[in-house]
Formats: C-alpha cells, structure tokens, sequence
C-alpha cells in the first residue's frame, strides 16, 4: 500500500512538474522573442537575484518541516509558526537589501523598476506552505500550487505586457501569481489543519532554525554552481550578454528539473537495495546508469546536430549569439545524470558531509571561474564556468563514492553508449555532404542499430517484442 502511495504521489509531481515547466518555458520564449535580448536579459537576471533571495528567505525551512510534520503532526501550529515569523524577517530583510543594492548599484532604471516590482513576490514566502501538504503525505494538493503559480503568472505577462518599456508589468503579473498561490495554500491548510495560530517564540524559532540551517547551505552551493555565472555576467558585462546565455540557460536548466526528479525517485529504491544486498544494489545502480547514460549522450549529441536550427527556430534568429552557450551547456545534463548516482550513493551510505563538499567545490570553481572568463568571453565564459563545475562535482562525488564502496560501477559503462553516440555523429557528418535532408534520419539509424548491436538488454527486448508479433506455428 505505501509503494502505491509512493508511486501515486510520484506521478501527480512528475505531471505537475511537467505542467509548470512547459508553461515557463512557453512563456519565457515569447517574452524573449518579444522583448529582443537586452530587455530578456533585465528579466533572466532579476530572476537569478530572486531566486538566490529565495533560497535565503527559505534557508532549508521547507525540507527541515516536511520531516518534522511527517514525524509529529501535532507539532504542525509550532513549525508553520516558526516558519511564518522565520521568514517574515528574513523576506522583509532580503527585499530592503535587494532595493537599495539596485539604487546604488545599477544605473539602468528599466532594470531597477523591474527589480523592486518583482522582488516583491519575496514577501508571499511566508506564505508558501507545500511543506504542510508535503509533512501530511498530501501531495495531490503540491502539484497544483507550482502550475497555478505559473498559469496565473502566463496569463498576466500575456494581458499585460506588450513592449520591452513595460517589462516591469511583468513583475506585477508574478505579484499575482504570488498572491494566488498564498490564498490557495492557506485554504489548503485550514481544511487539512484548522486554524493555525501564528506565536512569536523566538527560542523555538531559533532552534528551528539551526535545524534547517545545513539543508538552506546545501541549497546554495547548487545555486552557486548552476546561478552564480549567470548572474555575474549580468554585473559584469551588459544585459544583451545575459539575454542570449538565458537562451541557452533556460532550456537546460528546464531539462535539469527532470534530472532531480528522476534522482528523487530513484533515491528510495537505492535505500532498500542497500539493505537487501550489495549484489541487488549494484545490480540497480548499473541499470540505472546504464539506462540515462544512453539517453543523456543522445540527447547531447542530438543537440551537436540540431541545436543552431532548434534554437533558433524557438527563440528567433536575434539569438544566434546563444547557440554556442547552448552547446556547451547541453553536456550538463548527461554529466548530472551520471554523476547523480554517485551523488545518491554518498547520501544512501550516510555520507552528506561528502556529497555537500563536492557540491561546495563546484559552486565555488563555478564562481572564480565566472570571473576569470565572463570579462573576455561573455555568455561562452559562463557556459564553460558551469559546465566545468559540473564536471569537478562528478569527479569528486565518483571519488568519494568509490571510496566508501569498491563495488560500484566503474566509468566503463559509459564507453558504449559514447561509441553508438560518436557514430551517429560522424553518420551525420559524412551524410550532409551527399544529401542534408537524409543526414540526420541516418545518424538516428545508425544510432538506433549500434544501441541494438552494443547492449544486450536492449536485444533481448527487442526480440521479445519482435517474437509476439509474429504469427506463431502450429504445433
């Protein structure tokens, strides 16, 4: 009964989340082809800035909750008090340095107003109460809070903003989008709780907080490895440079959302197999690999291929300019999926202080790295800080999972699928010079009979399925 709870919460996030994302994403390409790169990149910036005040104004509050309501329900008046009085602090605290860092900081008043509008959607953190649904094992009520979020937030940026002067109307419609999401969430909560009663203790507050405060810095390190570049080349360099790396940002780091839900759902069952035997959990951990590393490097190389004319297509040819940032940063998501394994194996042997130092590491190279690069190459100085940080936390999590586990898989899984894959690509090289319309159905074939060739899961399946639609013989 609670794998089908598992399983039945897990799809109502998955469907939500690709709900939400397909909405951003949606209206993120409008308003860039509307607003042209300069004004996009006043808007991917501050989203940058808000998010990072974000993670601040929730400080690990949110994960540290959900696990003391799930342990305690009836402490659920006592932790959401906390939060509420936490976090009006911190939001009033965070918005008050957010302003006056823009008025005396930057000059451009387009990107100040957008700023202080926007930033107002810090002061609904107290109001975010998933946390509650999550603690209570109610997640059918989390999913429709992020795609409410982000349909009301469409609609206001659709009625409202219709030239780059009035990019600051987008952050009225997030206002909007802010409030919505707060009334729902304190209906939700009155129905599931009844009225909670809101008490200033700042004993137990700060308790909490110390609580919470490791998970808030875990938050941040990937903040700084996957956000510190972008928002560095927004004050180093102009917001055109911003525009076209969001461009290339954007459909990545929408992608990488898919990472961390596959990780989270795989995290559990690497918990079980652990305890069952080493043979079960390398067994699964070697499936799993094996399985995204196939998908990822396609997908990598796939956007090798089509990613000028993909890119160009969605977001319009003013963004030329991001399509080698986009290349660069595809290589992001089949490195996530690979070293995301070992990144759970740390936590499923009790090794967070581990995985944290990886994390550390990458988000600080991330940082000087931006600062080496972004002044001489722009948004290609970004891609490359990020992915580099990527690289250095795969590193450290194979490291230091190899070393508290001999058994693991080793890196040699990784040489088929990079084989079928740099087949496809030469496929696709040597095709285009004979006939372009044929060169990339080629490479796709040629891709699809060497996974075939190459894995032998992959063939027995294939025969499996091939042998039920044949007609069988009479006996």
């Amino acid at each position: 009964m609670k794998l089908k709870k598992l399983f039945s919460n897990f799809t109502i996030l998955f469907a939500g989340r690709v709900l939400s994302k397909g909405i951003t994403f949606l209206v993120l390409i409008f308003l860039a082809r509307m607003l042209g790169p300069r004004a996009y990149g006043y808007l991917e910036f501050t989203i940058g800035l808000l998010l990072f005040l974000a993670l601040i104004v929730d400080m690990g509050s949110s994960t540290s909750a959900a696990r003391e309501i799930a342990k305690d329900r009836n402490r659920i008046s006592e932790i959401v008090s906390n939060i509420v009085v936490l976090r009006v602090f911190l939001s009033l605290g965070a918005y008050f340095v957010l302003v006056v860092w823009s008025f005396f900081y930057l000059e451009n008043a387009t990107l100040q107003r957008l700023i202080a509008v926007y930033g107002l959607t810090l002061l609904g953190g107290p109001g975010l109460l998933e946390y509650v649904f999550q603690g209570l094992d109610q997640m059918k009520w989390v999913a429709p809070v992020t795609v409410l979020r982000q349909a009301v937030f469409a609609l206001g940026v659709v009625v409202f903003v219709r030239t780059p002067e009035q990019i600051w109307l987008i952050g009225v419609g997030a206002c909007i989008a802010a409030i919505s999401v707060v009334i729902y969430n304190l209906c939700v909560v009155r129905r599931l709780t009844g009225m909670i009663q809101i008490r200033l203790n700042f004993q137990s507050m700060t308790a909490f907080l110390s609580q919470a405060f490791p998970v808030g810095l875990s938050e941040l390190t990937w903040f700084g490895m996957w956000y510190s570049a972008p928002i560095l080349l927004g004050i180093l360099t102009k917001g055109e440079n911003v525009g076209l790396f969001g461009a290339a940002h954007r459909p990545v780091m929408t992608l990488y959302a898919f990472v961390v839900l596959y990780f989270y759902n795989l995290l559990p069952s690497l918990s079980r197999s652990s305890i069952e035997s080493p043979f079960h959990f390398n067994k699964l951990l070697t499936h799993s690999i094996r399985l995204t590393c196939w998908s990822g490097l396609f997908l990598a190389f796939a956007v090798l291929i089509v990613g000028q004319d993909l890119l160009i297509y969605v977001f319009g040819y003013q963004y030329g300019g991001s399509v080698l940032p986009f290349k660069i940063l595809i290589w992001t998501i089949p490195i996530a999926l690979l070293s995301g394994h070992y990144r759970s194996v740390l936590i499923v042997l009790n090794s967070q202080r581990k995985e944290f130092a990886a994390s550390a590491c990458g988000a600080a190279v991330s940082l000087l790295l931006s600062l080496a690069l972004i002044p001489k190459y722009h948004a290609i100085g970004s891609a490359i800080a990020i992915l580099t940080a990527v690289v250095i936390n795969g590193v450290l999590a194979y490291r230091m999972a190899r070393a508290q586990s001999t058994e693991l898989p080793s890196l040699r899984i990784v040489i088929k699928p990079l084989l079928a894959c740099g087949i496809m690509f030469l496929t696709y090289m040597v095709a285009r010079t004979f006939a372009m319309q044929a060169a990339v159905p080629a490479g796709i074939v040629l891709f699809v009979v060497s996974a075939i060739l190459m894995n032998r899961e992959i063939r027995t399946y294939s025969a499996g399925t091939l042998k039920r639609f044949l007609p069988r013989q009479a006996d």
